[in-house]
């Protein structure tokens, strides 16, 4: 489906005019590029309309939001009277259908961000593709001043006990979520997890854990929250899987060990022996205690120490747990946001000497990391364990969730196995059953509504296709397994591929320009842009101030301000020569700065960094600004910085290596058929030369022709080599059959004849 129908066809009624206005930008890019030019005033008018669209979505969802908290904040209250003055069934009753009403609205709202994020990356891509103008690193800036992406609603649904996606609403329906600090203020860094697996140079731990091999263990060192200081608190695991034959059950223990302490533990020379006893002097833990902690601990520290185990890989996530206070029969963990990260010193140094790397926090997705060291898991992660007694069923509730659209079953799924498998595939032997299918569509068409269909907006009609929780979609092969461990889907687009690109429906193109030139018309006279100049490149007397626009001093004539609604392009040459600018104008109601467009310059100065080439402006345009400030707002085309990778141009110049490679072949057959050969062989000797000449020269060609490639900034670029191929065969083809028909058909007239 189009990504124009799926937008249409699952907005909310009530909601539709506070939408990305998809169609309308898709008709600009349309009408405007139909003549094959794209200008400055068309990427002005096309950026204000994207800023404008980008603004109306965050201010709606931030009205929503405080719509929310006023109710949460007004049923909590309203709780607590109902308490105090014990009112009936029926007042219960009816503040629990209002507050299911409050766990809908949220699950929509979280569609809503959803497809309006989809909606704003793909016409920006649509944008680059068609004009050639780069707008996606600069939008990127303007989008995360405004992250309605970015918006959790987990703080939001735990003061409700539920999260915002549909499986956690499900599940709040029977079990609260599991908080083991009531008596804090729940903070969304609360649910983040991060483990850092070790293992030796045979990844041991990894090929026993996918094996399930007798006694196979992972050791893992644990944290909650942000990175612990030198004197925090972390925990020492081990995992040790046991046969079901044996007769013995797989264990999971720990001990708790200060920060400080584990780089000396992890070598061999800090042992837990005087920490556990002082544990034991101070009455915290029992002598038995005490001696299971210390035996645990020693037995890690010998495999750590005799195995030579090191950091491998790092797994963080975000996890709510549901279960019943006091009451482990029925435990639920939903892990979102996982990613996995390279912590080993394979290729160069990411945690050394020390037992994790220090270039990384909490902070998901961890965008500073190079695509080798992450990879980033596109589900969440469903565990449900059960405590019941042998022949009893499971709760109903259960079996329904299980078997449901909402989740894929995939057992004994292990976060560590998954993070050596995509980013260390090329030292393991082995690699996990569920990897190959990755690639496909676990999501299905809904077959129930868990209940929570009726609890929609009032304004929503049950009938309409957006009134389900989850948009119907085509049905793909899916994982198989048993239920136990499951991955979720989040209920979005997974690629801006999935849509198919369609032609918009638009006006015709007469009246698109007539409506066009009248609101031109009307700007012009608004802005009043002195001599006659570009409107978008003129300041005005207006007190507007946006967040990417620097409003410093230039060419000394003081500041410029007010400038029009196109902050990505009024600074796309304000930039340093490492590619940085430091942006001190603020946004009405900001408290922070704008970070520049390329924040990461350090990550950036890593990698082979191109600046793209501008062309060249015209006589009309430097005359129209000529006696101004050097930049007051004009646009110039692709002047962002753009990250290439070193290994694009080593593939180019190993493609060439290959060629002359083979035209070295191939031009020493030519030349023993010349030295060695008698006349007719000669003949395909110079033959041969004389392709081995052209092979060269054409090989050369195409290195460059690809290098500029490389460089440009078109989007339709092209590296596949069509005809070289080809005709090089035919023409190897042809010195060969020369040969041929010279040896053995021919007849050579200086032969004797056959008697």
């Amino acid at each position: 489906m189009k990504f124009g129908d799926h937008l249409r066809q699952y907005t909310q009624p009530d909601w539709s005019f506070n939408y990305i206005s998809y169609d309308e930008l898709k008709s600009v890019l349309k009408l405007r590029t139909s003549s094959g030019l794209w200008n400055e005033t068309d990427e002005g008018y096309f950026v204000e309309m994207l800023e404008r669209e980008l603004e109306k979505v965050y201010s709606f969802q931030n009205v929503k939001i405080g719509e929310i908290h006023r109710k949460l904040k007004y049923y909590s209250t309203q709780a607590q009277e109902f308490k105090k003055n014990g009112a009936e069934e029926e007042t219960w009753a009816a503040l629990e259908i209002e507050i299911y009403r409050v766990i809908a609205e949220i699950d929509v709202l979280a569609k809503y961000t959803r497809l309006n994020y989809t909606g704003f990356l793909k016409i920006v891509k649509k944008h680059d593709k068609q004009t050639g103008w780069m707008l996606k690193t600069i939008f990127h800036v303007r989008l995360n001043s405004k992250p309605f992406h970015k918006e959790s609603y987990d703080a939001i649904i735990v003061r409700l006990s539920a999260i915002y996606h549909t499986v956690k609403l499900v599940i709040m329906k029977h079990l609260p979520v599991l908080l083991f600090n009531t008596k804090k203020e729940y903070e969304e860094n609360d649910s983040a997890i991060s483990s850092v697996y070790v293992d030796n140079e045979e990844f041991e731990c990894y090929q026993g854990r996918l094996e399930k091999s007798d006694m196979a263990q992972a050791i893992r060192i644990r944290w909650y929250g942000p990175t612990p200081t030198d004197n925090g608190q972390c925990f020492l695991e081990r995992k040790v899987h046991r046969e079901k034959w044996t007769g013995e059950q797989s264990v999971k223990e720990r001990f708790p060990i200060k920060t400080k302490y584990i780089n000396p533990y992890l070598e061999g020379s800090y042992t837990m022996d005087v920490k556990f006893a002082k544990l034991l002097t101070r009455g915290q833990k029992s002598v038995k205690d005490v001696e299971l902690m210390q035996k645990l601990a020693n037995d890690v520290q010998t495999s750590i120490v005799g195995k030579k185990m090191r950091p491998a890989i790092r797994a963080f996530y975000r996890r709510t747990a549901f279960q019943l206070q006091n009451d482990a029969r029925v435990r639920i963990s939903l892990d979102t946001e996982l990613a996995l990260i390279r912590e080993d010193d394979y290729g160069r140094i990411r945690a050394g000497k020390n037992w994790k790397r220090d270039d990384i926090g909490i902070d998901w997705p961890f965008r500073q990391l190079p695509a080798e060291d992450i990879t980033r898991f596109p589900y969440a992660v469903l565990e449900v364990k059960l405590q019941t007694h042998h022949g009893q069923e499971p709760p109903a509730w259960i079996v329904e969730l299980i078997n449901s659209h909402l989740v894929e079953s995939c057992p004994r799924f292990s976060k560590y196995i998954h993070g050596v498998a995509t980013l260390l595939e090329d030292k393991i032997q082995i690699l996990p059953f569920w990897l190959p299918t990755m690639d496909q569509d676990i999501r299905k068409a809904p077959n129930t509504d868990f209940g929570l269909t009726g609890f929609l907006p009032r304004a929503w009609p049950v009938g309409t296709p957006t009134a389900g929780l989850r948009p119907p979609v085509p049905q793909r092969p899916l994982l198989i397994g048993a239920p136990g461990m499951a991955v979720v889907d989040g209920g979005g687009p997974k690629t801006l591929s999935e849509f198919e690109p369609k032609k918009p429906k638009t006006m015709d193109k007469a009246t698109y320009q007539a409506k066009m030139a009248e609101k031109n018309a009307a700007n012009n006279n608004r802005r009043s842009p002195p001599n006659n100049a570009n409107p978008y490149n003129s300041g005005t007397s207006s007190n507007v101030s946006h967040p990417l626009v620097d409003h410093g001093p230039m060419s000394g004539k003081g500041p410029i301000v007010g400038q029009p609604v196109r902050p990505w392009l009024d600074n796309r040459d304000s930039r340093s020569s490492l590619g940085t600018t430091e942006y001190t104008a603020l946004a009405p109601g900001l408290t922070e700065k704008t970070p520049p467009i390329n924040s990461n310059a350090g990550v950036l100065r890593k990698k082979s960094t191109i600046r793209r080439k501008r062309p060249a402006p015209s006589a009309a345009a430097a005359a129209a600004g000529a006696g101004g400030p050097e930049r007051a707002g004009s646009v110039k085309r692709g002047a962002g910085l753009v990250r290439m990778e070193p290994k694009v141009f080593f593939a180019n110049e190993r493609t060439f290596l290959n060629w002359l490679q083979f035209t070295v072949l191939l031009g020493t057959i030519a030349l023993t058929l010349l030295n060695f050969g008698d006349e007719l062989t000669r003949v395909s000797g110079a033959v041969l030369t004389v392709i081995t000449l052209l092979a060269m020269l054409y090989a050369l060609g195409i290195f460059h022709i690809r290098l500029s490639n490389i460089l440009s900034t078109k989007a339709n670029r092209q590296f596949h080599d069509r005809i070289g191929p080809s005709v090089l065969c035919v023409f190897l083809f042809g010195g060969y059959f020369l040969n041929f028909y010279t040896k053995f058909i021919r007849k050579d007239p200086n032969a004797p004849a056959a008697k």
